[in-house]
């Protein structure tokens, strides 16, 4: 676990630090599906196109990151717990929108690679509004578990297939994950190994 840990964070500083709207993106050790086992980093200096975030449902307060390059495309959805704006803080979510109203829904997909089940925990650091109740600002890194079969606490981002990201957008925190930030996430996502090892 550390010996990974070192190399994503070898692998994450290769990243330009000072983006101030980019997706970071890395597959767990047992793979990804949405990412085709890939690591990479989607950029507007690179062609992407990342639209404004929209509102999904006009009854519900979530909202869609669009990105897109030519036929390529990326796509993440995100609500809050109990229907509120997007508010700061650490999140348990499941696959949005049919998340348990007391946990935060989310999706993320890429060219046609989705979920039906997922289960993510989420480090939400920055998100700011417009009078207009638009985001301004938004910055997250997250671990999505693809098509768990396990409970959260029991599921390994080492042992089974994730995605982890690192999302900005208009925003001045650099995409490259800070230690404390992804160690907290990791702690959340990867406690039960701790709890293995003692059995």
């Amino acid at each position: 676990m550390k010996k990974y840990l070192i190399l994503f964070l070898l692998v994450a500083s290769t990243v330009a630090a000072d983006a101030a709207t980019a997706f970071f993106f890395a597959p767990s050790p047992s793979g990804s599906r949405i990412s085709q086992n890939q690591a990479g980093i989607v950029r507007p200096e690179d062609g992407w196109i990342f639209k404004e975030p929209a509102v999904v449902y006009s009854s519900r307060e979530a909202v869609r990151f669009a990105m897109k390059n030519g036929s390529s495309y990326w796509s993440m959805s995100i609500e809050a717990p109990e229907g509120k704006k997007l508010f700061p803080g650490s999140f348990s979510a499941t696959r949005f929108p049919f998340q348990h109203k007391s946990l935060m829904g989310f999706d993320l997909s890429s060219n046609g690679r989705g979920n039906n089940q997922s289960i993510s925990a989420i480090e939400l650091i920055e998100v700011k509004y417009d009078s207009n109740d638009k985001i301004t600002k938004f910055a997250a890194d997250f671990i999505q578990f693809e098509e768990p079969k396990k409970d959260f606490t029991d599921l390994s981002f080492v042992e089974d297939k994730a995605l982890f990201g690192s999302f900005r957008y208009n925003s001045d925190i650099p995409v490259t994950p800070e230690p404390s930030t992804l160690g907290l996430i990791m702690m959340a996502a990867c406690g039960c190994l701790g709890r293995k090892k003692k059995r």
